[in-house]
């Protein structure tokens, strides 16, 4: 008898005692999110409220849903003081299971509302894909900014602004504090104002990539940090671009300590392309240069100095494989800048065409001023959402422990109604 009563309590207490928050199957950790949210994260009508709690639940990696619309005002600086770094990376999206919060709840990762502006600082590796990345409120700028982190912002991201409010930027580095450590952005699809891999007024420590495939670019883009002379990086500075549509300077804008290294093959490219390393490399395979307006190669001094005591100054190497446009205008624009590119293209050599080129308006002053406030979430209101089937496992394995439960009580009575007879 007694051990029936033991297993009973244990089946109990397991039952009771059941982790609650991010749902966890075979998908992995899955957290909702949404204004408003005062559950565990473990459905859409469960969702949390709080970024922050919502990181803090998947520290170890997995899937955050924005289910509805969820919106902060001021600056959010995730950090592991707070236990809201993750150590693994987390996705965050609005499509989930067969779901697109986007069109059932108008779900959206909103920074900044009509009366203010907000940044957001990551602890940890990102993927952003299939979501819709929103800025409202004033003209000052908003930001991603991934402290040497490694963040992608995949397929299907449609960005949003109202308001005075530019399109979101991206900061590899940090704002102002000088870091060191590897840096790696990968973009894929969206719209966006100002990308630097590195640094955006501080110096970086170490290497940057940037990886662009697709996307729409109204201001600057650089592989490395912004070029105001503070944002210089110590290390290499890789930019491999294979589609997308820039506006505005694209290069590696900060000054680079190491190599400056760079691989196009498609896109649309307007206003200057500036390559500032010690030694400068590009490869040009396929993209539209005819509305370039300069090419600039800055060699970078080196701190290797020849015997005479010059600076040893490396050649840049620039190599026309194919283009998307006039091959003639596009290696006259480069010998303007002072090279000799090696082309490999034949007159006339065309591949395959890219996507057409479409800029949207451009709205608000180019120089946004910058706005870093306390850390805290903005207003808690969203729209109704929608049930969801996610959370049926732990819904599952309670039932089954109840019966469990049930089936041992009823062999106990059963044992004692036999002894008794």
């Amino acid at each position: 008898m007694k051990k029936y009563a033991i297993f009973l309590l244990f089946a109990l207490l397991f039952a009771v005692f059941l982790p609650a928050g991010a749902v966890s199957g075979e998908d992995g950790n899955v957290c909702f999110l949404k204004n408003g949210g005062q559950g565990d994260g473990s459905s859409p009508d469960g969702a949390v409220g709080s970024l922050r709690e919502a990181v803090r639940l998947l520290s170890g990696g997995g899937t955050l849903v924005v289910c509805g619309e969820y919106s902060f005002s001021e600056y959010i600086g995730l950090s592991e003081k707070d236990g809201s770094a993750n150590t693994s990376p987390i996705e965050v999206t609005s499509v989930w299971n067969g779901s697109d919060y986007r069109m059932q709840n108008g779900a959206a990762f909103c920074f900044g509302g009509p009366g203010g502006s907000a940044n957001l600082s990551l602890a940890g590796d990102f993927v952003f894909h299939d979501i819709t990345l929103r800025t409202d409120g004033s003209s000052a700028e908003r930001a991603v900014i991934c402290n040497a982190h490694s963040v992608e912002f995949g397929e299907g991201i449609v960005c949003e602004k109202r308001g005075q409010a530019p399109y979101l930027s991206i900061v590899g580095s940090s704002f102002d504090d000088a870091l060191d450590g590897e840096c790696s952005i990968v973009i894929k699809s969206g719209t966006y104002k100002n990308v630097y891999c590195a640094g955006r007024g501080a110096a970086f420590d170490g290497n940057a990539r940037l990886n662009v495939s697709g996307g729409v670019f109204e201001g600057e883009v650089s592989s490395s940090g912004r070029g105001d002379g503070r944002s210089e990086i110590t290390g290499d500075s890789f930019l491999n671009v294979s589609g997308g549509s820039f506006r505005s300077g694209i290069g590696a804008l900060g000054d680079v300590g190491g190599e400056c290294e760079a691989n196009i093959s498609g896109g649309f490219f307007k206003g200057e392309m500036r390559f500032s390393g010690t030694k400068n490399t590009l490869v040009i395979d396929n993209g539209s240069f005819d509305d370039v307006g300069a090419f600039v190669f800055r060699v970078v001094e080196d701190e290797k100095k020849t015997t005479d005591g010059e600076a040893a100054q490396v050649p840049n190497s620039v190599t026309v494989n194919g283009v998307s446009g006039d091959l003639d205008t596009l290696v006259g624009k480069l010998k303007n800048a002072g090279v000799e590119p090696a082309v490999n293209a034949e007159e006339g050599y065309e591949p395959a065409e890219t996507a057409a080129e479409t800029f949207p308006a451009t709205e608000g002053p180019d120089e946004p001023e910058t706005d870093d406030g306390p850390e805290e979430t903005g207003p808690e209101t969203a729209p109704p959402s929608r049930g969801d089937s996610t959370d049926r496992g732990n819904a599952v394995i309670v039932t089954a422990l109840v019966a469990l439960c049930v089936m041992s009580a009823a062999v106990f009575a059963l044992r004692r109604f036999r002894l008794r007879s």
